[in-house]
């Protein structure tokens, strides 16, 4: 067909040619000859920028055959950063995800193994947005992200199998997937299953400390060995009566187990003596949670509006039991020390959302209902064969809390001109039955979007944005629930945190859609962040905590700069810096540091259906609290073989080629703490994998069931 549509163009061509110019019709003739000889158009491949920028957002277009998932592909969205703690758009952290419009409300690894588990053959395509409007949630603080999957089969189903797998000599993942989608009529049915096994994730670390205090040393050493398995299972149906009106039910359920052995042997000496420590810990952890979630949707035909209703409910369950043997020996004495935890966390949280759309005017309240009930019961082993409880060390936590929530956006164009403007309005009520504390706060959120757009076909843009945001402390950092990690050192929530206040503002320009320019910043107010203190009981012991700063301000510089030199070679860079201005205190100096965040990435189409990929990806030395994470630069290279027209592909890779580790720092009032980690699974790993495409029927759209946009359970995070 595309040969005959260029013939056709051609001969039109050739005619208006003839028509224009005095030549011999047997010259023409020729020529025409000529051409169809030289141009074979199957022979052709047209590879169009996959990144193009719009006023609000970045837009990434996904192609089914690259065997990629959600995780890889993230990583080469412009200014999207990811880690096991989350999602940062342009360094501004905690940017929430969407799926077909659905909120996924998982955090830290529990969302990196859900974006692990899609693939490319279900994505179509990859937004970002920097800033998210007054219709999601306040504490949507980072933007968001929106991963539109691809089209079913019409009267008929589609289906995806893959398997991947990446080993170490001391790390191994098998992390299998499939999903399946059916059509019959005014009936869709879906399901999904991803599972996540890890049989072993070794680590390795050594901490050493320089005090103040002449004559006193401390050196530790510590390794540990994990397994874990995360197995997530989705199911839904969508009902379509008719054209006006939408029903769907979907039930998600997700389950995790970890297994943490560990051990650590610490020195500590001053001028008298010298006291030697070994530690072994053995940190066990369960959960499962489940999800419902149901939605109804009715289309106003005669004004082009839609009326939504949303309904959830989540429940997670949570238990782990620790184990501690630590044996204290100086040349004079002996101790030794055996003590367990157990602790039990029940979640749940019902949500209901309303909302009215029309072309330009946009309305919704939605109500949200969060219940905690937290333990932790400590014992110590006495001589004999006695368990005694370790009150002091336990703790009790009944938490609850409402949020109630309005919003109104309008949106307008004129002329070269595009704004959409909103406000959201917030009433939290907080509760902790344990301490008799309550807490009542009223908050407005302001949004606004502006757009000017130079020449008529867009081709140079400005587009200014602001936000105002919040962040609700995570309910783990909430927790006073005491991790050991050796005999000096352990970690511990913090419930009296308070919620951070950030406003975002940014101003970009944009060419050709694709290359950005873009100057703002993020003022935070109370930022929750991690600090190193000393345990008052003993100040060589070293504990980590959360805090809220006074005020912390970040002030960047993005640049996004996509680049196909030629058809079989893409090119992308992207560059962040960034100012970081801390006042940890009122009473205190500000504390500034300069940032930067790289990633580049190569991409060329080699016969054979062949694909190379090379990557680089650099950050700066980072600075958070009283702690410092040393620069980390990695190098990943993949090679990609389709079979069958793309139905099959089979991916070579490895990742963080030069086997860099990560390392940070600590600064206490008595000494500097330099810690060096190395995990196994973040090391230099090889990667295989072999996917799947398979189905029958006819293209249509993809239907799911629609989830509140609520994102309380995010904060459900180990």
């Amino acid at each position: 067909m595309k040969r005959l549509v260029f013939l056709y163009l051609l001969y039109t061509g050739g005619i208006a040619l003839l028509h224009a110019m005095p030549i011999a019709p047997q010259a023409l003739t020729d020529s025409i000859h000529a051409t169809l000889k030289t141009y074979d158009l199957p022979e052709i491949t047209v590879r169009s920028s996959k990144i193009k920028r719009n006023a609000d957002r970045f837009i990434m277009q996904v192609t089914p055959s690259s065997g990629k998932n959600g995780i890889e592909l993230l990583k080469e969205a412009p200014g999207v950063w990811l880690s096991d703690k989350g999602i940062s758009i342009n360094g501004a952290s905690g940017a929430k995800v969407y799926i077909n419009g659905q909120e996924v409300r998982l955090e830290g690894e529990l969302l990196y193994f859900r974006l692990q588990s899609l693939q490319s053959a279900d994505i179509q395509r990859i937004e970002i947005l920097p800033f998210s409007g007054a219709e999601k949630d306040a504490n949507a603080q980072g933007g968001a992200v929106y991963i539109l999957l691809r089209k079913p089969k019409q009267k008929g189903w589609q289906g995806h199998f893959s398997l991947m797998s990446t080993t170490e000599h001391s790390a191994q993942q098998y992390q299998p997937n499939g999903s399946w989608h059916a059509h019959w009529d005014k009936w869709d049915w879906y399901a999904s299953a991803s599972i996540t096994w890890k049989p072993e994730d070794a680590s390795d670390w050594n901490e050493d400390r320089i005090y103040r205090q002449t004559g006193k040393q401390f050196q530790s050493t510590g390794a540990r060995k994990q397994t874990s398995d995360y197995e997530t299972f989705r199911s839904g149906i969508i009902f379509s009566p008719d054209t006006l009106n939408t029903f769907g039910l979907e039930v998600e359920y997700f389950r995790h187990s970890s297994d943490n052995p560990s051990h650590s042997r610490d020195a500590i000496s001053n001028r008298h003596e010298t006291v030697y420590s070994h530690g072994n810990y053995h940190q066990k952890s369960d959960y499962d949670m489940t999800s419902v979630n149901f939605s109804y949707q009715h289309r106003l035909s005669h004004s082009c509006s839609t009326l939504k209703i949303l309904a959830d409910y989540t429940g997670k369950h949570a238990k782990g039991k620790n184990r501690y043997n630590i044996l204290r020996q100086a040349e004079d004495y002996k101790k030794d020390t055996l003590y367990r935890s157990q602790t039990k966390a029940d979640y749940r949280i019902i949500n209901a959302d309303v909302s009215w759309n029309s072309k330009s005017f946009q309305t919704g309240a939605k109500y949200t209902q969060t219940y905690t009930d937290n333990t932790s019961a400590y014992e110590g082993f006495r001589s004999g064969t006695t368990w005694t409880p370790l009150p002091d060390f336990g703790y009790t936590r009944d938490y609850r809390e409402q949020i109630a929530a309005w919003y109104a956006q309008y949106t307008f164009t004129r002329r070269k001109w595009s704004v959409k403007a909103g406000l959201r309005l917030e009433y939290t009520h907080t509760s902790n039955r344990e301490n008799n504390v309550n807490q009542r706060y009223f908050d407005w959120f302001p949004h606004m979007d502006v757009s000017y757009a130079f020449d008529p076909l867009q081709h140079w843009m400005l587009a200014g944005q602001y936000g105002k945001y919040i962040e609700r402390p995570a309910f783990a950092a909430l927790n006073p629930n005491r991790t050991q990690t050796s005999d000096y050192s352990y970690q511990i929530g913090n419930p009296w945190l308070k919620p951070t206040y950030i406003n975002r503002f940014s101003l970009t320009l944009i060419y050709k859609y694709r290359y950005t320019l873009t100057i703002g910043g993020n003022l935070h107010k109370n930022l929750i962040r991690e600090f190193t203190k000393q345990d008052e009981a003993n100040p060589d012991i070293a504990y980590v905590t959360y805090e809220n700063h006074h005020r912390e301000n970040h002030w960047f510089v993005a640049i996004s700069a996509p680049w196909q030199p030629t058809g079989w070679l893409n090119l992308t860079a992207n560059f962040i810096g960034s100012r970081q201005d801390i006042y940890m205190n009122p009473e205190e100096e500000r504390q500034s540091h300069w940032l930067y965040f790289i990633r580049a990435q190569a991409e060329c189409f080699l016969p054979w259906d062949l694909s190379l990929e090379m990557k680089y990806s650099g950050t700066s030395r980072l600075h958070s609290g009283n702690s410092e994470i040393n620069p980390y630069h990695t190098a990943d290279i993949r090679l990609q073989k389709k079979f069958n027209q793309g139905k099959w592909i089979l991916t070579l890779g490895i990742d963080n080629l030069f086997d860099r580790s990560s390392g940070y720092a600590c600064h206490t009032e008595d000494y500097e703490r330099d810690i060096h980690i190395h995990t196994a699974s973040q090391g230099r790993t090889w990667k295989i994998g072999i996917a799947w495409n398979f189905g029958k029927g006819k293209q249509a759209k993809k239907t799911e069931v629609e989830k509140g946009k609520f994102s309380q359970r995010n904060r459900l995070a180990d």
